[in-house]
Parts: C-alpha cells; structure tokens; sequence
C-alpha cells in the first residue's frame, strides 16, 4: 500500500497541469490504448564485492581471493505499450509493460593470493560483456481529461511487478607465469539470476488524437523497485530497476 501510495501522488500533483477549464469535461470515450518506442535514463551502477577461497588460499586466514565487480545498467531503447478502460466519468483503470534488454561491460578488479609467498596478492583487471534484461507490468488507476476536442491528457499510477535478468561473478581464472609475481586476467566463471519482486510507477501521457479513433502521442513514466539477486553460497545482493522512462508512438481510442 505504501508503494501505490508513493505513485499516486506525483501523478495527482500533475493533474495541475491541466486547464482549470479542462478539468469539468468528461471523458467520453471507453477504451484507450497506447503503444510507444521509448528511452530510458538513471540507469544505476551495480557493484559486488566478495571473497572466496581461490586454489592458492591454502586455509591461510586473509589468503582469500577478493573481488570487486561494478557494471552500469545500460539506458536502452524498449517498448513499452497499455490499456486504460473507463471504470466511471474521468476515471479508468489499466495495465502497461514495458520490456529492455541490453549489453553492458562488467569491470573486474580481483586480488589473486601467489602460490608461494603469503600476503603478495596480484592484482588484476578485466571485464566482460554482460546482458541485463528487465520488464514491469504497471498495474494503475488513472484520470483522463479531454482538455480539447483532440487533445487529452491522463495521469496514473500504481504498483509495478518487475522481474530482473542479471549475471554475477562467482570467480575468476588468471593467466601466469613464474615466478608468479604478476597475472593477468584471463576469463570469469559468470551466475545468471533472475528476480522478481514490486515496485511503484507514476506517468502522466499527452495524446493528440487525428480523428475519433486514431492519434499519436508522447508519454513520460517513472517506476522503481529494489529487488534481491540470490547467487550460490553468498549474501544476497540489491539491485535497483526502473528508472524514468519517455517514448512517443500510437493511440488508439473506442
């Protein structure tokens, strides 16, 4: 309930947008669908830092292998589409989904223990590409508002149920040679993991319909969820997902 109150709030506060004169008409339509190319922006950065007991530990405390990993979630081009049904006068309910996948570098920074000498960790720096994949059904009750005979506008909000696709690092594989005082990076032992969990949304979208059925558009929506990947043998890790979203394409009114 917190989160749907959190997205219900920025999107009254934009119904002040609307002309006063605007606010007393009522929608007459039924359903209004929308479909849109957008983009992204506020993508976060992902960082993961752990140890583990490389081959080379030898039971010796603080021979572990560490390493810190960081990967900036990518602001792709998605789709994103919806639904409003009118539910009575301006008010209406809906779902829209929005879909992104993309591929980023992971950089790698990992301590590697030597296999002779205690307390001479090389250090050693790499990356990979990584794909990260992550959708949002909104769940919103909206307000919509004919502000002109062929311009409207409808603010929402709600609950988001998200799922994540993201790939962590378990351990990582060095070259080398003696006399073993340097390595290098060689490959990383890559956990895919997937989580689902809710969030919030809040959009406000502009339409500009052509004739009764058909328009065009220019929607802008914010969401965000902090959700937990799970990989083998370690703690838990937060990720964050959402972020702002803006895109133009379709609509279609009945």
């Amino acid at each position: 309930m917190r989160a749907l109150h959190k997205a219900l709030l920025p999107a009254a506060a934009s119904l002040w947008l609307i002309p006063a004169v605007a606010v007393a008409q009522s929608w007459q339509g039924r359903v209004l669908i929308d479909a849109n190319v957008a983009t992204t922006s506020g993508g976060a950065t992902f960082t993961d830092n752990f140890t583990y007991k490389h081959p080379y530990s030898a039971d010796i405390p603080g021979e572990e292998a560490s390493v810190e990993t960081t990967f900036k979630i990518p602001n792709p081009v998605l789709f994103e589409g919806g639904v409003l049904v009118r539910v009575f006068r301006n008010l209406a309910a809906g779902v829209a989904y929005y879909q992104a996948s993309s591929t980023n570098d992971l950089n790698i920074t990992a301590r590697i223990p030597h296999p002779f000498l205690v307390a001479h960790h090389r250090t050693v720096e790499g990356s990979m590409p990584v794909r990260h994949e992550q959708s949002g059904l909104h769940l919103n009750a909206a307000y919509v508002v004919p502000a002109t005979r062929r311009l409207y506008l409808a603010a929402s909000g709600g609950p988001t149920y998200f799922t994540v696709k993201h790939r962590v690092v378990n351990s990582i594989a060095i070259t080398e040679s003696y006399p073993y005082d340097e390595a290098s990076f060689a490959s990383a032992d890559v956990q895919p993991l997937t989580s689902s969990g809710w969030g919030f949304n809040a959009a406000l979208d502009v339409g500009w319909m052509f004739n009764r059925h058909f328009g065009a558009g220019a929607l802008v929506r914010y969401s965000k969820a902090t959700l937990l990947l799970e990989p083998t043998a370690r703690e838990p890790l937060e990720i964050e997902v959402g972020g702002v979203h803006a895109g133009i394409g379709a609509r279609v009114a009945f």
